[in-house]
């Protein structure tokens, strides 16, 4: 919901630098039909009806339609959340990635996948019928996108019981979501940047956004080199 003002355009810039940095920028330009679209998912149809309303300047209707996706984008958020704290409960124990065994990097590859799994969106029926259409399609794309080529490898890890590897793959796996989830954060703040006199019409929880407790350690993990985990790794396997 990028506005034009100069805090919304800011952003906007910044967050296509993130996606360039992350690896995922040639992704942004992919030519297929969007499910979400079509599908009339329920994110998708309120966006569409606020970017109606900004346009014709009826700012009363255009924050009620941000108050319902303020609604429903905060219940996904709070989902990410929790699936990312057991996985930060396990690290913060010490003594996993010495002499790892085949028990401690199955739970980590199951945790892992589920603060992944935390991250997809919901879908109603008819938009997941069109996901289904085009699977194979879906498949292809979002396998070669790096955290699943990072996540592809833990569980060939797993599957062949080798380990050399393993740790510097988790924690570049941990480092994309991580990222993702600063960016979600990011946005959240920005969110309200163009109101005049407060008038948002709904009431956002930004107590899980407080930078003192930092409770889900977003920032512990990021160092900005996922292309460094992902070249690197291309160039063992063609040696």
């Amino acid at each position: 919901m990028a506005c034009g003002c100069t805090p919304c355009l800011n952003y906007c810039t910044e967050e296509a630098s993130a996606l360039k940095r992350q690896g995922y920028d040639k992704f942004r330009h992919y030519r297929c039909p969007n499910p979400y679209l079509e599908g009339k998912n329920y994110l998708e149809m309120r966006l569409s009806q606020a970017d109606i309303n900004a346009r014709r300047l009826e700012a009363v209707k255009f924050k009620r339609q941000r108050s319902l996706i303020v609604e429903h984008l905060q219940q996904h958020y709070r989902r990410v959340i929790a699936a990312g704290k057991p996985l930060q409960k396990y690290l913060d124990n010490a003594g996993h990635f010495g002499d790892i065994a085949d028990r401690e990097a199955a739970e980590l590859v199951i945790l892992i996948e589920d603060y992944a799994a935390a991250f997809n969106r919901d879908q109603n029926l008819r938009t997941r019928a069109l996901f289904r259409l085009q699977k194979e399609r879906f498949d292809l794309v979002y396998g070669r996108m790096p955290r699943e080529i990072l996540l592809a490898r833990l569980r060939k890890m797993l599957k062949d019981h080798n380990y050399v590897r393993f740790q510097r793959t988790f924690f570049a796996v941990t480092e994309d979501l991580n990222f993702q989830l600063k960016e979600i954060k990011e946005a959240w703040k920005n969110l309200f940047n163009c109101d005049e006199y407060d008038e948002r019409c709904c009431e956002p929880n930004f107590d899980d956004l407080s930078e003192d407790e930092d409770e889900d350690h977003v920032d512990d993990y990021i160092d900005g080199g996922m292309n460094e985990y992902l070249v690197s790794a291309d160039e063992d396997e063609n040696a």
